[in-house]
């Protein structure tokens, strides 16, 4: 199972991740020639944002590239293209940027293949005869990969910062061209751009800025007229800041004029447009308020002026209805009813009476605290454990993924950081789920918090599945995909049917691995004996997250943006296809991988095709592979490659 999980063929780039726009992937070219053998991308991909400018031009002659990722907080890349080379890129089409590419190669016809640097989450490396060393790349610890013996390094992987990879593709000009390869890898920097605002805002060209009490609460905001997004059409942004946190954003779509803030006759603010009509000039003195959490003004012509833009671009505009799950989300219940609930449950199940109201308006209390939270409201138990809500004081966002609505923004970073603060604090663990208008907390101990979780999750409406673990799962671009029995067994040196006897989770390089003991019941080729126990290795696993977070890195695009206590149950994948479990019997298509796991001594097994050769047995005798799904719960359909009887007599001539 020689695999990469992102093997980039010629220049041709993959499509893993599918993202927030509609577009057509195209590849994009700088320089001079690039070559037209491309593989289809079927997949959202945009093409890559670049600078180029000639800075450090007397080390090196050519140009320095620097390649910002369209929705930061993500990295990018720099790197020196020498005089003769070319580079093209793409970037996956999501928010934040989860994958970013560029392939670099000499401009000479006809040569295949490049050095391709790549940012890409939850990138990883299994396979078959894969050796690799520590080395030190621009001063980054690294890791460096090599296949079957072969002296020509394969990848190299940053360890820090992380998801940055440098692939060879570039085998068969590799050697004429090593100067000038060690030349640009010299280099090579990955660049974290921490900004939420995307590329096409970052130069913002503010109109006007004063402060004043716009939404007569007794606070002053900050307030600012910037340039909108828009070219040809004319919009603005305006937006209301407390000590730096937007409060208030809002686009309007104008007709032109000169715009600034001002105040009416009674000291009221107001936007004061002045334009010429028909000729003649014209100023008008627009009102300027705060209404059901978004900025208002009044007098605007309804026909062609008004907000412009999706929530993305405005707060507090989304429609609210009671059938409306993101309106009161997490849930449609009311807030109190959710802590009585949970406060009459924990009398009935755990013995727990109120203690008091808990006072929590000493952590609500700074400007920061009432600029994003409007109400909140918590109880405290005899044990000391807390559950509560807040309330934001402007709606959150939310992105869709295909895991589900993820909520983000100011309130949910805040509220997540106080919550665990005051949880440390107190020597227990906590649980927080965040809905777009709200956000409900449990403070516990270890060994009661899972009870709690499970009663909120399976009595209201919450924003993750009322399942008992956490699945997650990376999508991989594969160099070689099987589709019959016989593409099996012919890429295979073992191929068996057997039991899953045992299977742990193992960790190496920040990923997660499974090791599991397959008792062999069949032998179809190789060398083994019915009886035998081998070990096999599969990416992904089954583990608590408390263990899995000391050993991976997590962030929202693993679990969204919840928190979990340590004894909750992770389980990782590939694609929506997951690692074998004690007590099930399948058909593997093995290669020997020996090595991989460094820890791990004697003969090591891994699956060919990563999870194509891996198929289960079924109640008419038969093996079947399943089709992906979003849980461990294997479904079989109609169609799914399976191996009979006949077949597999024949596997063993």
């Amino acid at each position: 199972m020689k695999r990469i999980l992102i093997m980039l063929l010629c220049i041709a780039l993959p499509g893993t991740f599918a993202g927030c726009r509609a577009k057509t992937a195209t590849e994009i070219e700088t320089g001079s020639t690039v070559a037209q053998d491309q593989t289809a991308v079927t997949e959202e991909y945009i093409p890559i944002d670049a600078t180029v400018s000639n800075v450090g031009s007397d080390k090196f002659e050519g140009e320095f590239i620097e390649i910002k990722p369209q929705c930061p907080p993500s990295y990018g890349v720099s790197f020196w293209l020498p005089t003769g080379w070319t580079y093209s890129g793409m970037q996956s089409d999501d928010d934040p940027t989860s994958d970013l590419v560029v392939s670099i190669r000499p401009e000479f016809p006809g040569t295949e293949g490049a050095i391709t640097l790549q940012h890409m989450k939850g990138f990883g490396v299994c396979g078959t005869g894969l050796e690799q060393k520590d080395i030190v790349f621009n001063g980054h610890e690294a890791w460096q990969g090599f296949y079957d013996g072969n002296t020509l390094w394969s990848h190299i992987i940053l360890k820090d910062p992380k998801d940055c990879v440098i692939i060879n593709n570039a085998e068969n000009w590799y050697e004429e061209y090593e100067e000038e390869i060690n030349q640009i890898l010299s280099t090579v920097e990955f660049v974290y751009y921490e900004t939420n605002t995307p590329i096409a805002e970052s130069a913002e060209i503010i109109i006007d800025s004063a402060s004043f009490d716009i939404d007569d609460d007794g606070i002053i905001e900050d307030c600012k007229i910037a340039d909108g997004p828009t070219s040809g059409l004319f919009t603005v942004v305006i937006t209301a800041s407390v000590n730096g946190t937007v409060k208030y954003k809002n686009t309007f779509n104008f007709a032109w004029g000169e715009l600034s803030f001002g105040e009416q006759e009674d000291g009221s603010p107001c936007i004061i447009r002045e334009r010429s009509q028909d000729q003649e000039p014209k100023t008008e003195y627009l009102p300027l308020s705060v209404q059901e959490g978004r900025i208002v003004i009044d007098g605007l012509d309804p026909t062609y002026e008004g907000y412009w833009g999706d929530s993305k671009w405005n707060y507090g505009l989304e429609k609210k209805t009671e059938t409306d799950s993101d309106a009161q989300s997490p849930g449609t219940i009311s807030s109190d009813s959710i802590l009585e609930g949970v406060v009459s449950w924990a009398n009935i199940n755990l013995g727990l009476s109120q203690s008091k109201q808990n006072d929590m308006s000493a952590l609500f209390n700074g400007d920061q605290a009432k600029a994003l939270v409007s109400d909140h409201k918590a109880v405290m138990l005899e044990d000391g454990t807390i559950v509560g809500y807040c309330t934001y004081a402007v709606p959150q966002s939310v992105r869709s993924t295909e895991k589900g609505d993820v909520v983000y923004g100011d309130g949910v970073d805040f509220v997540d950081s106080l919550i665990k603060a005051e949880a440390d604090q107190l020597g227990k663990e906590s649980y927080i789920n965040s809905g777009k208008e709200r956000v409900f907390f449990i403070i516990a101990d270890k060994n009661k918090i899972n009870d709690f979780i499970s009663f909120y999750m399976n009595s209201s409406e919450g924003n993750i599945p009322a399942s008992d673990a956490l699945y997650s799962y990376w999508k991989t671009a594969r160099a070689k995909v099987y589709h019959s029995i016989d593409e099996l067994a012919e890429a295979s040196s073992v191929i068996v049917a057997g039991e899953c006897v045992s299977a742990k989770a193992v960790y190496q390089m920040d990923n997660i691995y499974t090791l599991s003991e397959i008792r062999i019941i069949d032998v179809y080729k190789g060398n083994l004996t019915a009886g035998d126990i081998i070990q096999v290795v599969e990416m992904g696993g089954r583990d608590s997250y408390g263990e899995y977070s000391k050993h991976c890195f997590t962030d929202e695009k693993d679990f969204e943006t919840l928190t979990y206590p340590d004894s909750y149950k992770v389980v990782c994948g590939a694609d929506g296809f997951w690692p074998m479990k004690e007590g099930e019997q399948v058909l593997l298509f093995l290669g020997d991988t020996t090595g991989f796991l460094k820890d791990i001594d004697g003969t090591l097994y891994d699956i060919i095709g990563d999870y194509d050769g891996k198929l289960y047995l079924q109640s008419d005798g038969t093996y079947s592979r399943p089709s992906p799904s979003e849980t461990d719960e294997y479904v079989f359909e109609e169609g799914n490659l399976t191996a009979d009887t006949e077949t597999l007599k024949k596997l063993m001539k």
